[in-house]
Parts: C-alpha cells; structure tokens; sequence
C-alpha cells in the first residue's frame, strides 16, 4: 500500500516538475519576443520616419 503511495508522489512530482519546466520555457519564449518586439518597434523609430520625411520632400 505504501508503494502505491510512493508511486503516487513520484508521479504527482514529475507533472509538477513537467509543469514548471513548461512555465519557464513559456516565460522565455515570452521575453524573447518582447525584445524581439522591442528591438523591431526601436529600429522601426531609428529609420523609418526619417526616410518617410524624404520621400514626402522630394
């Protein structure tokens, strides 16, 4: 009976270790995009405005 138990806990562990595993890849495939985002968003104000001025001047 106690094995059964035992045998319960293990796996009760895994799942939550499996869960957490898949939390922490969640939140750094979430921050990744975010710089991602960010790094995009901060080129897109560097140079695309300036060019936009040009073209409306010529």
């Amino acid at each position: 009976d106690s094995s059964t138990v035992r045998q319960r806990i293990r796996a009760d562990r895994k799942e939550r270790m499996a869960q957490h595993l898949r939390e922490i890849k969640r939140k750094q495939q979430a921050a990744e995009s975010w710089q991602r985002m960010k790094r995009c968003s901060a080129g897109l104000t560097n140079s695309r405005p300036l060019k936009r001025v040009n073209t409306g001047l010529l």
